[in-house]
């Protein structure tokens, strides 16, 4: 089980390497678009092929917010990661990109009010601490 989740943060960490070569010839919009029209075409011949009746739960008024969803949490995130791919190295970047569930944490206890014991203090102040000495440094 952990050589699979070591493995899957191998597979994922290379996606900010590729990128990084990509932006050499396509601007982050495009990359990003391109991205996901890629994924999202082999979502939809998934579905498709596997679960066609999925298709018929869909009402005209959820594809609004659907839209919006992959506009903001998918799009949005993506095109801002890929902009700072062009002025970081890829290292800073997925670091960066990997502190989002610890302000995701964060922002959960601030705006609705999560409760935090004091493990999971620790755990936030261990996680930003160990991601000062990377941030820091200015090696490629």
């Amino acid at each position: 089980m952990v050589t699979l989740v070591i493995f899957m943060y191998a597979i994922w960490s290379t996606v900010f390497c590729v990128g990084k070569l990509t932006l050499e010839y396509c601007p982050p919009r495009f990359l990003t678009g391109a991205r996901m029209v890629l994924a999202g075409l082999l979502i939809l011949g998934f579905f498709a092929l596997f679960k066609p009746s999925s298709f018929k739960k869909l009402h005209r008024i959820h594809f609004f917010p659907i839209l919006l969803l992959a506009f903001l949490s998918v799009y949005l995130t993506n095109v801002l990661e890929f902009w700072g791919l062009k002025y970081l190295s890829a290292t800073k970047t997925c670091f960066i990109y990997s502190l989002s569930p610890f302000f995701a944490a964060l922002l959960s206890y601030l705006h609705f009010d999560e409760k935090m014991n004091g493990r999971k203090w620790l755990g936030l102040c261990i996680g930003f601490l160990g991601f000062i000495p990377v941030l820091w440094t200015s090696t490629g």
